[in-house]
C-alpha cells in the first residue's frame, strides 16, 4: 500500500490488512477457500 500512497488510515474501518499477502491466501486455502480463479462472476 505504501508504494501506492495509501495509508492504513485512509482506509475504511471495516478493511483489515495482513502483513504478508502469500501467507495469508496460504493460510485461507489450507482452510478450505476457494480461490479467486474458481469463483464464477
Amino acid at each position: 500500500m505504501a508504494a501506492n500512497g495509501i495509508d492504513q488510515a485512509d482506509l475504511p474501518p471495516f478493511v483489515d490488512t495482513v502483513p504478508y499477502a502469500p501467507e495469508e491466501i496460504r493460510r485461507l486455502l489450507d482452510e478450505g477457500c476457494a480461490p479467486y480463479e474458481s469463483v464464477a462472476l
